[in-house]
């Protein structure tokens, strides 16, 4: 599949290229994040004069887990789960596409970056956020 991010290693791989010791992986720094979900609303337009930005607020599941168990619901026998929301920042058109043709409840794959912020609000107090910088997003 067409990624963005290129890098010395084979895609997907994290292992050294066989002429190099594997301590060559300490030299690199990596910040990938894969999100697999559902878009919690639809898709928001924030452009700018320069660019197209897309926001979207992705969603994902996992198996809630108690001392070392998927806890199961009593009554219905299914998995419980914890969601998360994740807000992603989709830059220079790649979220056109998605605006046009995906909607709340649909899935969607991202691969991207974190980034945080920091600034401080009306009363100067540090405010703190976090997002993904999308560098790939599929239709699932």
């Amino acid at each position: 599949h067409g990624c963005a991010v290129s890098h010395p290693f084979r895609q997907g791989s994290l292992r050294a290229p066989a002429d190099k010791p594997s301590e060559h992986l300490e030299a690199y720094n990596m910040n990938i994040v894969t999100l697999i979900g559902r878009l919690a609303k639809d898709p928001e337009a924030r452009d700018t004069a320069k660019t197209k930005i897309t926001q979207l607020l992705l969603v994902t599941e996992r198996p809630r887990i108690r001392d070392g168990k998927v806890q199961k619901n009593p009554e219905t026998g299914y998995t419980e789960t914890d969601a998360e929301f994740h807000t992603v920042t989709v830059f220079s058109g790649m979220g056109v596409p998605v605006r046009e043709h995906k909607a709340k409840g649909d899935k969607l794959a991202v691969t991207g970056r974190i980034h945080y912020t920091r600034w401080q609000d009306a009363e100067g107090n540090d405010r703190y956020g976090c997002e993904i910088i999308a560098d790939n997003v599929e239709f699932i």
